[in-house]
């Protein structure tokens, strides 16, 4: 009687521990299973968050908008759809014979751009009032009169390389704006001869090229700055002397 009690007990014991061991188990399984549930739920939004930030890029890359770091110059640039010469009142390099006295024997031995070997030179003589240009041959692609600083602020003397350029600004600070400016350093520009707030060219102001006039800036006619503007590389060097 005593053995078939003990019997009994043993195998309710036994039961008893199997249900504990699949409980475990199952405690267990669990466990892993919300662990793998985890992992995947970390990795596959960390996917999703990469793919979304690459399409962004992609989209910002493919806009035709640019920004582009402009010259810290005190003016207002214009898109070139705004831009508008009125032919009759462009000045031309030989609108003042004064200045042209000497600019036609400089011209004789030009060569022209398609012949010249790059990279090309610029160098202005503050002197004579004149922009010339070179090639890497020292042989004259195009000379120019011009007007450089006053007295006080004159254009400053050196070594310097193109940067940014631009249509046209309009300066808040003058009152006057000008046409196919090309940055050489900082505020200093090459750009043509000034126009008023309505875009009028200022006729006295054309007239002095050939002699000191501007703020600083190379001033040029209107045909001579597009010149520079649409010929002259970014990088190009300048010598003012």
């Amino acid at each position: 009687m005593i053995n078939e009690v003990d019997e009994k007990y043993r195998a309710e014991d036994n039961n008893g521990s199997s249900m504990g061991r699949e409980k475990k188990v199952n405690k267990g399984f669990v466990a892993v299973l919300v662990i793998i549930v985890l992992i995947a739920m970390i990795f596959g939004g960390d996917f999703v968050y990469k793919k979304m930030l690459a399409s962004q890029s992609t989209n910002v890359s493919s806009k035709k908008s640019v920004s582009v770091n402009k010259p810290s110059t005190e003016v207002n640039i214009q898109k070139d759809k705004n831009v508008k010469i009125d032919n009759s009142k462009v000045p031309s390099a030989n609108d003042n014979n004064d200045a042209n006295n000497s600019i036609e024997n400089d011209k004789k031995n030009l060569i022209a751009l398609n012949e010249a070997v790059k990279p090309l030179k610029i160098e202005v003589d503050l002197d004579k009032q004149r922009v010339y240009v070179y090639d890497a041959k020292s042989r004259m692609v195009q000379a120019f009169v011009c007007s450089s600083g006053i007295s006080g602020a004159d254009t400053p003397k050196g070594e310097y390389t193109i940067k940014e350029r631009g249509y046209s600004f309009f300066s808040e600070k003058y009152q006057e704006g000008a046409y196919y400016w090309t940055q050489f350093m900082g505020n200093y520009l090459f750009h043509s001869v000034p126009f008023d707030k309505n875009q009028n060219i200022e006729t006295s102001e054309e007239q002095k090229l050939g002699t000191k006039a501007s703020h600083g800036c190379i001033r040029l006619a209107i045909s001579d700055a597009k010149w520079i503007h649409d010929n002259i590389p970014r990088g190009t060097l300048v010598v003012i002397k």
